[in-house]
């Protein structure tokens, strides 16, 4: 995929979120709340059709250092997120009973660091269901950052300068990714397994138990996480296709 379109739209879907959030600054828009409630199911289905369809064999089939590296990754997160910040790295509006502002910003901007370096080690094409996924995803996250940031006493041009560093985390992480450095020879796939390891620590400990606890609370939902789990799962089956032949 080109090396501007998908770091524009992380910033464009990060900024749309922000922009959502604090258009509303002091209150709580629950109609907005609603549709990004609904879209972070869709989210994590395109994640978890990545995860298991697309990246996990990736690994598997050129092992190497890449599943220490995965082990390890998995690891680090699950200390990150218990012992040092005690808080889920993909908490979200509704989702975290003790929102706390800075451990939460903290623990999202980690996520969002990790979301720009993989992408950019995997360079996905246009077929791939992490783009999609990952722009909704930017959507909701920033949404959430400002709705918790918002109550603390920061006044609004602080809370533009937070979501607009936050929104910048990704785009410029994924360059990291792209450079030569990382993305040629043994480093790779030990960049890429560390990347992975966190990604799948979020998905399997924060995105599926939240997406879970929404669709039970909205069984309409379920129908978009169906259909974007069978596109991911679809478009996993086709990569791999394309990749060996």
């Amino acid at each position: 995929m080109s090396d501007l379109i998908l770091p524009l739209g992380m910033l464009f879907a990060s900024l749309v979120g922000s922009a959502l959030s604090l258009s509303t600054h002091g209150r709580r828009d629950k109609q907005t709340s609603s549709w990004m409630d609904g879209l972070y199911p869709i989210s994590a289905a395109f994640f978890l059709g990545f995860l298991l369809m697309t990246l996990m064999p990736h690994l598997v089939e050129s092992p190497g250092w890449r599943i220490p590296a995965f082990v390890l990754g998995y690891g680090a997160m699950a200390a990150w997120s218990r012992w040092v910040v005690k808080h889920d790295p993909c908490c979200e509006v509704g989702h975290d009973p003790h929102p706390i502002g800075t451990a939460s910003a903290l623990a999202m901007s980690i996520c969002s660091l990790n979301d720009g370096l993989l992408l950019g080690l995997v360079n996905p094409p246009w077929t791939s269901s992490i783009n999609l996924g990952m722009l909704l995803h930017k959507l909701t996250s920033s949404f959430a950052l400002a709705h918790l940031l918002s109550r603390s006493s920061r006044k609004l041009p602080s809370l533009w300068a937070w979501t607009l560093v936050y929104a910048l985390i990704s785009p410029a992480t994924y360059f990291l990714g792209r450079n030569r450095i990382l993305s040629e020879g043994s480093w790779l796939g030990i960049a890429l397994g560390f990347s992975a390891g966190i990604l799948a620590y979020s998905i399997w400990t924060g995105m599926v138990p939240h997406s879970r606890r929404i669709l039970r609370q909205r069984p309409l939902a379920m129908t978009g996480f169906i259909m974007a789990l069978v596109l991911s799962i679809g478009l996993g089956f086709w990569h791999g296709f394309l990749h060996h032949h």
